[in-house]
């Protein structure tokens, strides 16, 4: 507003396109100021675009002014705007936030009318503000994974505005928001989501959720292979940062060698076990079970019985061991899925 003196010494063509870009904006952040100052008479345009805006911004500050239902009337017309496609887009979008404002409206309706409407224009700030708007009432109605999509295309193609909005942290925290929801999404549709979305998940307690989760979910479709690949990559990224949790590592080992010898491959069980250092108390038991069952598996019954300590469940799996090799029978390999 400070440079109007300025803008007034600009050549008409100049005018007009600095007023268009400084309506349009105003518009859409309702910064009502700058409406008031573009908007008055001695503004009006003689480019006919510049004054569809121009009745727009009209239509804006009679909302302000308590004019509701003049306002709304101007925005019923120039939805309808045939001279202006970005004026009846604007015009659509402001009807649609009076609804919601006034509850006239209801959500599945509401959320039909905001994905339509942001196709309606595409490539400025213009499609983000709808875009972003939609995805806050997908967030509000717990349509977690339809947010994703939106957000990842707002990222690539706005990073500015995006980064300066959080939408990548916002990403991440729908993305957790979809695997916490209640009830649990399908099966399917987790997978779908995780194969899809599965490399946003922070390196944090909370990305270490989702991705057992999904592994976990994976392991029970016998799909080994792929809940593999999957920690596999995850830890890959997290064990890079060195002051990772000990905790948090061990039990990502430990699931990635339960899943291993899932897979019958007790050798690379073994393996991922030796880099588990110095196993915390509450997973010792767990952890030396888990190895003394992978001995076995490559018919180590006197390394696996020597592995064992005296502890309860340790004491208890030395025996059914000892069972076993006076038996002379060995008895197929049963391990619980995580």
């Amino acid at each position: 507003m400070h440079y109007r003196k300025y803008y007034q010494l600009l050549p008409i063509a100049l005018q007009s396109h600095f007023q268009t870009l400084i309506l349009q904006a105003a518009v859409l952040h309702h910064e009502i100021n700058v409406l008031q100052v573009y908007a008055d008479a001695k503004f009006y345009s003689n480019d006919i675009f510049v004054q569809q805006l121009f009745k727009l911004a009209t239509a804006i500050i009679l909302l302000d002014q308590g004019k509701k239902t003049k306002a709304i009337q101007q925005l019923t017309s120039l939805s309808q705007n045939l001279i202006s496609k970005r004026v009846a887009t604007l015009a659509a979008f402001e009807l649609i936030k009076l609804e919601e404002k006034d509850k006239t409206i209801q959500p599945a309706d509401n959320l039909f009318k905001l994905n339509q409407l942001r196709f309606n224009w595409r490539g400025d700030l213009l499609e983000y503000g709808i875009a972003r708007h939609y995805v806050a009432q997908l967030t509000d109605n717990k349509f977690y994974a339809k947010t994703l999509p939106i957000l990842r295309s707002l990222i690539k193609y706005f990073p500015d505005q995006a980064n300066h909005d959080k939408l990548p942290e916002l990403m991440q925290k729908n993305l957790m928001m979809f695997f916490d929801q209640k009830p649990e999404p399908s099966l399917m549709e987790s997978l779908s989501i995780f194969q899809e979305f599965g490399d946003l998940a922070p390196n944090s307690a909370d990305g270490d959720k989702i991705i057992l989760k999904a592994t976990g979910e994976l392991v029970h479709l016998d799909l080994y292979h792929d809940a593999l690949d999957v920690l596999k990559k995850y830890t890959d990224k997290m064990f890079k940062d060195k002051d990772i949790d000990s905790k948090r590592k061990e039990i990502l080992l430990y699931k990635m060698a339960v899943v291993e010898l899932l897979g019958k491959d007790a050798k690379e069980c073994l393996k991922t076990l030796a880099r588990i250092e110095t196993p915390s108390k509450e997973i010792s038991d767990d952890i030396a079970i888990l190895k003394a069952e992978a001995l076995s598996q490559t018919n180590d019954f006197d390394v696996a019985i020597a592995s064992l300590q005296d502890t309860a469940l340790q004491s208890k799996k030395k025996a059914n061991f000892i069972f076993l090799k006076s038996d002379g029978k060995k008895q197929p390999l049963v391990i619980k899925k995580p």
